[in-house]
């Protein structure tokens, strides 16, 4: 029910959770919560749900919702959520690399904020379905978003003082939009381990690279006002063991100015690059 709870130890569901509109949960420092079933998050624009640390100044152990059936996933649902200062989940036999960790389910999100992470991922969501629009990931220690082996949509990401990657795919097979995206200090998308994307990526800035496909991924990116450190887009091989063809191809608008391509689009070796229909010398 709507109201302000201190959870002050860990906290083991077996079922559905839902969560109502304007809820605020503040954790203790060793406390989390792990949901064996699905979540309901109940959200509204004027009344988010609060997730966050009892103490300003420590972190939480974040969240684990799961499904263990194979055949019987249903439906989680996260709308207007936002979720501060946590870290791992890391507890005795248990050690998760995200905060916030969600594993075979049909996930659907909408208006998802994540802020001030300590985890190696803010996100981790693996092997699910999933339908994501309007998430905002800030301030994180490492990657952002890792989103393994699964299917489905990502629409209206935003990314802000990332420490690693920003989403960081595999073995996955994405439709993806990415809004805007201000200093990410390793790669703002990261398609490796035989994933397929289509991309729409804009206004990166400050950043190292903008994308980078690896390991017998294929991808089909269109970009605009793109701004970065290093190379705007990379292809390589980085696991060998993976076989099949890495490809990417590329629509760049950029605005009637003079592309640098050979400095701007790097390919190595058995990858093939297309940009703008030309294809990049490896």
């Amino acid at each position: 029910r709507k109201d302000t709870y201190e959870i002050k130890r860990p906290v083991f569901l077996q079922g559905n959770l839902t969560i109502e509109a304007g809820t605020n949960l503040k954790f203790s420092k060793n406390a989390y919560l792990i949901v064996k079933g699905n979540i309901n998050i109940k959200g509204l624009k004027d009344q988010p749900v609060i997730m966050t640390s009892a103490d300003e100044n420590q972190t939480w152990k974040g969240i684990y919702v799961y499904n263990d059936e194979v055949s019987k996933k249903g439906k989680s649902y996260i709308k207007n959520l936002k979720i501060s200062n946590m870290t791992e989940l890391d507890d005795g036999i248990l050690n998760l690399t995200g905060g916030i960790n969600f594993y075979n389910l049909d996930l659907i999100i909408s208006n998802l904020k994540i802020t001030n992470s300590k985890a190696e991922d803010s996100l981790n969501i693996i092997k699910s379905f999933v339908e994501i629009k309007d998430l905002y990931i800030k301030d994180t220690k490492s990657d952002a978003f890792d989103c393994d082996f699964c299917e489905g949509s990502i629409s209206n990401f935003s990314l802000n003082k990332i420490g690693g990657d920003g989403l960081d795919l595999s073995g996955s097979s994405i439709i993806a939009s990415i809004s805007n995206a201000h200093n990410v200090k390793d790669k703002v998308v990261s398609v490796g381990e035989r994933s397929t994307i289509n991309l729409d990526i804009k206004k990166v800035s400050k950043s190292y690279v903008a994308v980078a496909v690896k390991d017998a991924s294929n991808a089909n990116i269109i970009m605009e006002d793109i701004n970065t450190v290093g190379p705007k887009v990379m292809s390589y091989i980085k696991k060998p063991f993976y076989l099949g063809e890495t490809n990417v191809k590329i629509k760049y608008n950029n605005s009637g100015q003079i592309l640098n391509l050979n400095n701007n689009f790097l390919a190595s070796n058995e990858t093939n690059m297309f940009v703008n229909n030309k294809k990049i010398k490896t």
